[in-house]
């Protein structure tokens, strides 16, 4: 994962070897981390997913929704798949 023109060019914000995140809370799944958008570099982001037939799953989601714009977060079901992404770099926004 890189964090795009920091400072000068793009560099990495995670280093296995330094540091180490937590696991995610049940029920989402694993952490993913990755960098896009229409240039391919100008969004860092990380999500989540967890099964929306699950209730505690479903009341995350809407927790994490609550109070931020979509170009902060989103919340997407696909019915098999809910999926909780935080952009933690944005630009055009």
């Amino acid at each position: 994962l890189q964090c795009p023109g920091a400072p000068a060019t793009d560099s990495f914000i995670f280093d296995d070897n330094k540091y180490l995140v937590p696991d995610p809370p049940q029920p989402l799944g694993d952490w993913n981390y990755f960098t896009a958008g229409s240039s391919g570099s100008d969004q860092v982001a990380i999500y989540a997913t967890c099964d929306p037939a699950d209730d505690l799953c479903v009341t995350i989601g809407d927790i994490f929704a609550a109070g931020r714009s979509n170009c902060e977060v989103q919340v997407f079901n696909s019915g098999t798949e809910l999926r909780l992404t935080y952009r933690i770099q944005k630009e055009n926004c």
